[in-house]
This record gives structure tokens, sequence and C-alpha cells, in this order.
């Protein structure tokens, strides 16, 4: 089997779908006269897959088969409208020869596998008809109604690319004013846990010289207290050393000696 290095995450799904599954498939598959009607080279057309033995074309469409989107085209619009008419014409094309075609939508990628077996379950019945199997199909014709020419650029795929683009453009702007309330709230949060943690910083310097403050003057008073007493207790020992002394002396006066002494 081929392998190919696709971009596609949904087409490298249905090749491992269909590796499983053991079925024998063509990748980008051409054939003479699948051609686009809209240009003047009438240009081939490659069918992402192609699985012989049960007449079956696989697409897997992206977003860019039904919204405007530039894969390094010049003209948006134009490259746009040419996806919708080149997939229709293999949608004509596939009828005519009564082949069976299945458009995958990049919406449903993550369906890949069940709907690849219930379409291979179908077309291996007996009875089983082609199908064209494509939800996009009604849609696509209904943009299509407006084409006058290969390169008309429909007033209605006009209007639609402003609107989603004016949608996408709002939706860019709710998303940076969304970014932008966000760091906002994230900085209103930082200041205040800012000014949270200064505050409780600043209480506690406040605290903390406060017990200090109480430190020092319970320690000038405990020191004045204790000097004081140191004073008291000096002037009452000096109290009671003059009272000893004092009595001394009248004792002393006292004695008989001393009387006799005196009367001589």
């Amino acid at each position: 089997m081929e392998v190919v290095a696709h971009k596609s995450t949904g087409i490298r799904t249905v090749f491992s779908t269909l590796d499983a599954l053991n079925i024998a498939y063509e990748i980008e598959k051409t054939f003479p006269d699948l051609r686009s009607t809209t240009s003047t080279a009438f240009a081939l057309l490659r069918v992402d897959i192609w699985i012989s033995v049960l007449n079956l074309g696989i697409e897997f469409d992206g977003e860019q088969h039904h919204t405007p989107i530039s894969w390094g085209s010049a003209n948006l619009l134009l490259s746009y409208l040419g996806t919708l008419l080149r997939d229709q014409d293999k949608n004509e094309w596939f009828r005519k020869k009564q082949y069976s075609l299945l458009r995958i939508p990049a919406e449903e990628q993550c369906k890949i596998p069940e709907i690849i077996l219930g379409i291979i379950q179908y077309l291996q019945t007996p009875d089983s008809a082609p199908i064209i199997i494509d939800v996009y199909e009604e849609w696509r014709k209904g943009k299509l109604e407006y084409v006058q020419t290969g390169l008309d650029i429909p007033t209605a795929l006009y209007k639609e690319h402003t609107s989603l683009r004016e949608k996408e453009l709002a939706e860019r702007a709710q998303k940076v004013l969304d970014i932008q309330i966000k760091k906002e709230e994230r900085k209103q949060a930082r200041r205040e846990e800012k000014e949270r943690r200064d505050k409780a910083q600043q209480d506690h310097r406040e605290e903390k010289a406060r017990c200090r403050k109480e430190w020092k003057a319970t320690t000038i008073r405990q020191k004045e207290e204790e000097e004081n007493r140191k004073d008291q207790d000096q002037l009452a020992d000096i109290k009671k050393r003059r009272e000893e002394t004092r009595r001394d002396i009248l004792a002393y006066l006292n004695k008989p000696s001393f009387t006799i002494f005196l009367d001589s």
C-alpha cells in the first residue's frame, strides 16, 4: 500500500481505518473524464481515496469546503467559490457514473471509523445501490444558484463572507477584551494582595514597636521601683543606725561611773 505524508488528520484516520479493515485503496485517484467545469483547461480533479472493489470514493472535507478560508490564495472568495464548484462537479460525476461517494465533513472526524464501516457493510450487500452521502450538497447547491459564470463572485457569498468576517472580528475583539479584563482582574488581585501583605507587615511592625515600647516602659518602671526600694532600704538602715547610736549614747551617759565623774 502506498504511504504518503498527508497534512489532514482526518485523511490519516481514514487510511488507518481502511488498513485495519484490510481494504485496498488508492490515494489521490484521477479519472480521465473527471475534470473541473470551472477551469478553462478543464483540469483533472482528484479523489482523496478510491476503493475500486466497491466503486467507492471517499472525500474528507475540511473547514475550507464550507467556510471561506485562505490557504495562500490571492482571492479568498474566488478560491472558496472554486472549492464549492469542484466539490459539486465530483458529486455529479459520481452520480453519472453510478459510483458511490462518501463525503466526511471535518466536524464528523471523531466518527470516521464507524461511518466507513457502515458504508462498506452497506455496499458489500448483494442488493446495494450506488449512494452519494454528502450532508452539505443541498446547502452547496443553494450557494451555487447565484453563480452566472465560473468567475462570478455571488453577492450572497460576499455577504456571507462579510458577515463571517465581522463575526470573527467581533469574537476576536471580545477575546481581547476578555483577556484585558482578566489581566486587570489579576493586577487588581495582585494589588490587593500586596496591600494586604503591606498592611500585615505594617501591623506587625507596629505591634512589635508597641511591645518593645511596653517592655522598655516596664523595664524602666521596674528599675525605678528597684532603685526606690534600695533608697528606702538605705534610708531605713540609716535611721536604724542613728537610732542605735542614740540609744548607745544614752546608755553610756546613764552609766554610774560616768555619773560619778560628773559629780566630782
